[in-house]
């Protein structure tokens, strides 16, 4: 043992000639080691943050229209996941996503369903990745969402084997059908839903279907999930995607303008890195193709992703790392810390949350109205280490910027806010 452990130790001082562009000759090879480690976290340092996901998804079974996918970045939408078992379906999507620059997550739901045999299914996902991982408009792989916590290990072997085929692309898989009660009591699941889910399938972002409109109006559970939502992503270190349920078959039915909002703030509120809006391809078909003025619905999407668009950067750059409620309270919420930053919220329905990233500039509060029935101007009170506020808004749009004075007792921000509707602001500290 003691003759290895000298050996080993006279290996550490041995030198070996550098490679084109390597360390210079003579390094110790454990000065090597801690010389590429220290490269490989300066190229993680210099990667850019990832911008927020904004993502067209329509329900199973809904035929892909060339049209309706050439729609989606005109409607403000960076990607669209085009799940279906038609696998000439999903290649006419492919090359319409390709001819306006939008990439796509392809799949079949049915790779997920129990009558389908694993064998069969894991066969089925390595002939997708064969088929369409060199195709320039793939930006990955769907698996559809988990509804079952019997279906993890389904999904997380299916997962491997299409990440295995594929590397260079991305395998999702969603989680849906939980209720705040679930996904909050372990002594029903050794670890909640989201927690269990993350640990057995080992998704690279977890796209949460958290069941928020029911009957046209935010089902009562919208704003548990999105804090349930909010810790598990904390717990698990991973980025989360929310959905955002929107209008099927005409903008007649379904969620009005200020509903769509209302989903999209709240998201982004509790620290939700991508809006997965659920949309039928006949109504993308029909706003994209038509003529005539933008109906509301369209319009407020438009509006929306626009301003995520101006607000990803900030967001992108920073955590989620605090969120309030006005009077009333949502069930899982908190109300405002007496001793924090914001320290009082005057005005009902009113949310605000806090980011922070690396930086000392990259602190922010976005404040939203979860009032969808009408607008609301609420007042937030800061602490003295609040020096000013400068509002992120989208180009052209008019900027609200606040500088106190050193003397100012009350540091307070009146912001006027649409039903359904927020607004983001960086923190001069």
């Amino acid at each position: 043992m003691h003759s290895a452990c000298l050996r080993l130790r006279a290996s550490l001082g041995q030198t070996r000639p550098p490679r084109q562009g390597g360390a210079p000759l003579g390094t110790p090879l454990a000065i090597r080691a801690v010389m590429a480690v220290v490269v490989l976290f300066a190229a993680c340092a210099k990667r850019p943050p990832e911008p927020v996901a904004v993502i067209a998804r329509a329900p199973y079974g809904s035929e892909p229209s060339p049209e309706a996918v050439a729609a989606l970045p005109s409607l403000g939408f960076t990607a669209g996941i085009v799940a279906h078992h038609d696998e000439a379906a999903l290649r006419g999507a492919l090359h319409a996503a390709q001819k306006v620059g939008l990439k796509l997550f392809v799949g079949d739901q049915r790779l997920l369903a129990w009558d389908l045999p694993l064998d069969s299914a894991l066969t089925y996902a390595e002939r997708m990745a064969t088929r369409f991982a060199a195709h320039p408009a793939c930006a990955g792989y769907w698996l559809g969402l988990v509804a079952d916590t019997a279906l993890f290990n389904r999904a997380a072997a299916l997962r491997q084997r299409l990440a295995s085929r594929d590397r260079a692309h991305r395998v999702l898989v969603g989680l849906t059908g939980y209720g705040p009660e679930q996904m909050r009591h372990p002594a029903r699941y050794a670890l909640r839903p989201l927690e269990q889910f993350a640990a057995t399938v080992r998704p690279p972002v977890i796209p949460f279907d958290q069941q928020g409109i029911e009957g046209g109006t935010p089902a009562p559970d919208f704003l548990a999930n999105l804090a349930a939502a909010r810790e598990a992503g904390l717990a698990t270190r991973l980025p989360w995607w929310g959905t955002v349920f929107a209008p099927h078959g005409g903008d007649e039915v379904g969620p009005r303008d200020n509903y769509l909002r209302f989903q999209a703030m709240c998201l982004l509120a509790h620290g939700a890195t991508g809006l997965e809006y659920v949309l039928d391809w006949a109504t993308l078909r029909a706003w994209g193709t038509s003529r005539a003025p933008l109906p509301p619905a369209a319009r407020a999407l438009v509006e929306i992703n626009g301003t995520v668009a101006a607000w990803s950067p900030a967001l992108s750059r920073a955590r989620c790392t605090a969120v309030y409620h006005s009077d009333p309270v949502p069930t899982g919420g908190q109300r405002v810390n007496l001793r924090g930053m914001v320290y009082r919220i005057d005005g009902e329905f009113v949310t605000v949350a806090l980011f922070r990233g690396k930086s000392k500039r990259d602190q922010y509060v976005m404040v939203v109205n979860r009032n969808y029935s009408r607008g609301a101007k609420p007042r937030l009170f800061f602490s003295r280490q609040v020096k000013g506020l400068e509002e992120i808004a989208p180009e052209g749009a008019a900027r609200q910027v606040l500088r106190f004075a050193p003397e100012e007792s009350s540091r307070e921000l009146a912001v006027l806010l649409k039903a359904g509707g927020g607004r983001l602001f960086r923190l001069v500290t």
